[in-house]
């Protein structure tokens, strides 16, 4: 009548562990990509998330948000070197 829920913990923790993985690799490759080629925005408060496989980067100040969109190919190549795909990245 009730299946073990060992399994269901099991994958739950897997999955959270995959999760945080994905997070710190994209905080190592988005903290590269701000130093080699947006050197002038790295005091500019980011907040990268990261969830159901899209990256949310906010940013209290539109300017660099737009200057974030206008490097968007450079991002790009520099998730790619770190093996990190996505389907969908926000700039906010």
């Amino acid at each position: 009548m009730f299946r073990g829920i060992g399994g269901a913990i099991e994958k739950k923790v897997k999955g959270f562990a995959k999760n945080n993985e994905a997070s710190d690799k994209l905080n190592r490759a988005f903290a590269r990509f701000l130093a080699g080629y947006f050197p002038e925005g790295r005091n500019s408060g980011f907040k990268v998330d990261f969830l159901n496989n899209k990256v949310t980067i906010q940013t209290s100040n539109k300017t660099v948000a737009n200057e974030l969109i206008l490097r968007i190919r450079d991002l790009t190549t520099v998730l790619k070197e770190e093996n990190l795909n996505f389907d969908q990245i926000i700039i906010r």
